[in-house]
């Protein structure tokens, strides 16, 4: 197949981001960063203000400590401005005090407080809460302190692996999979992955091609797990009300190409805005270990409010800047059925894929209170699609422009707070 190339969609398409009437059953059948030196050679009083310029005989000289006294008990603690003829160390001013000289060449270990926390290794492991399904002041509790929830086997993995198959097989009618290989296991036709353009491989964040992605956004099943009863009714526990789903699904078919770019640390309020109590539920098409680049979280930094960010090539275009932050990163394996979700604020990315053949699936659902406003981008398609042309052949009309029966506050997208700053940590 030929596969289609268009331009990036416009700005409501690379935003990623009324209620179902469906009743929501109990859980409890789930398994759930001048010196003033004396010299007697001075012809003049205001010499002593001016840096020296002269240059060593030697290129040793440069590493040898300073043996002169100064006048200034203070000034010795003032920084060197010294120039040398290597033009190399006019470019490397000193910064550090050493205490030998081997030190001098060696780079600092230090950790400052302002290290940026994007760079930190994970420290935690997700912990099933499930249990805590039976105690909605509990889950509440868990969800105000860490800012996120992880639910083993909450969905029926059979759901889970229809949608899978249903978007693997448009990867395979583009001759994307091995041809050699059962389609539900996801494995790539590598040539086939690095023929498509770095432009095609990251469009709008999604791993694959406009045409492709199109295709996919059409499935009804994948819509259709957004309104799961199992979910609905999580989230109006969670919100202790009825929870709005946002229509805007988004799919993610993550090509092993070689240019593809890894989700950086985010926050999704950035993209969806509306309201901060606006959850995400992060659900893997598949078994997701931590080598396939599954999803992390840091815990608890919604805590630290709307972050600054600083312009990223992955999926939605910027990144937050963590330097100070104190928090950790949790991560886990996911399988079939397992999923994450998380407040609006709670930093989370991507982990990269270290299996160069297997294609990563997975979606993104928001969920939000049905009092609370909800932006006029979230009700949109993801992409520079029309809902008529998505919806289709559908079947369940149930699941289409349920939100123009809602009595909705509607706001609009706020771009000044996606201003870019430089990243210094």
């Amino acid at each position: 197949m030929d596969v289609l190339r268009r331009p990036a969609p416009d700005d409501s398409g690379l935003r990623p981001s009324g209620p179902s009437d469906a009743a929501s059953p109990a859980f409890a059948s789930a398994p759930v960063s001048g010196i003033e030196s004396a010299d007697p050679l001075s012809p003049a009083a205001d010499a002593v203000r001016k840096p020296s310029t002269l240059a060593f005989e030697d290129e040793d000289a440069v590493r040898k400590p300073s043996t002169l006294a100064f006048e200034d008990e203070d000034a010795v603690r003032k920084p060197s401005t010294l120039t040398f003829e290597d033009a190399d160390a006019v470019r490397k001013p000193s910064t550090l005090a050493f205490e030998d000289e081997d030190a001098a060449r060696k780079p600092s270990t230090l950790a400052f407080e302002d290290e940026d926390a994007a760079r930190k290794p994970s420290t935690l492991t997700f912990e099933d809460a499930t249990p805590l399904l039976a105690d909605p002041d509990r889950l509440r509790a868990k969800a105000e302190e860490d800012g996120y929830l992880f639910f083993k086997r909450f969905i029926d993995r059979n759901k889970i692996m229809d949608v899978r198959d249903q978007m693997l097989a448009i990867l395979d009618e583009a001759g994307l999979l091995h041809r050699d290989r059962k389609r539900i296991d996801g494995i790539a036709n590598v040539r086939a992955v690095h023929r498509l353009d770095e432009t095609d491989a990251n469009w709008n964040g999604v791993g694959v091609p406009f045409e492709l992605y199109r295709k996919t956004q059409k499935l009804e099943a994948f819509h259709a797990l957004a309104h799961e009863p199992r979910l609905l009714a999580l989230y109006e526990m969670l919100f202790d009300e009825r929870p709005f789903v946002h229509p805007r699904n988004i799919a993610r078919l993550m090509l092993p190409h070689r240019n593809t770019h890894v989700t950086p640390s985010h926050q999704d309020y950035l993209h969806i805005q509306g309201t901060t109590e606006t959850w995400t539920c992060w659900i893997p098409l598949g078994d997701v270990p931590r080598s396939l680049g599954g999803l992390k979280v840091l815990a608890g930094s919604h805590k630290a409010g709307l972050l600054g960010v600083t312009a990223h090539p992955g999926a939605g275009g910027l990144e937050s800047i963590l330097c100070g932050l104190g928090y950790e990163w949790a991560e886990g394996d996911y399988e079939a059925g397992d999923i994450i979700t998380f407040h609006s604020l709670t930093v989370h990315k991507a982990l990269p894929n270290l299996t160069p053949r297997r294609i990563r699936l997975s979606c993104d659902m928001r969920y939000q209170p049905a009092s609370e406003p909800v932006d006029r981008t979230s009700l949109l398609p993801h992409g520079p699609f029309s809902w008529a042309d998505l919806y289709e052949g559908w079947q369940r009309p149930e699941l289409q422009y349920y939100w123009q029966k809602e009595r909705l506050a509607v706001t609009e997208f706020d771009e000044s707070i996606r201003w870019q700053k430089d990243k210094i940590c």
